[in-house]
């Protein structure tokens, strides 16, 4: 994605670069467990991931890039999410209420 413009306009970047950008993380997960490794420097890892996903939905929202625009910001915000919680979830896995 970083070479060739496979989509259509500016989808490239919120698209591919993010698509990029997880399946590195995935990859460091998958080789971090296989390898009994501590997996808080993914999660900060995915915590800056996630605020780049967090600020990608809110501006296709903002700019309306899409025809459902408000769908597609909402996936993204909720990935995001998901992405900003993990360094905190695995930081305080030890308390019995996460």
């Amino acid at each position: 994605m970083t070479f060739t413009w496979p989509v259509i306009g500016s989808f490239n970047i919120a698209y591919g670069e993010t698509s990029a950008l997880f399946g590195i993380l995935f990859i460091g997960t998958s080789v971090a467990l296989a390898m009994g490794w501590e997996l808080l420097t993914l999660s900060i890892y995915g915590f800056f991931a996630g605020l780049v996903l967090l600020l990608i939905g809110v501006r296709f929202i903002n700019l309306g890039l899409t025809p459902m625009s408000l769908r597609v910001g909402v996936a993204f915000i909720l990935v995001g999410l998901g992405g900003v919680f993990s360094a905190p979830t695995l930081y305080f896995k030890k308390n019995r209420l996460l």
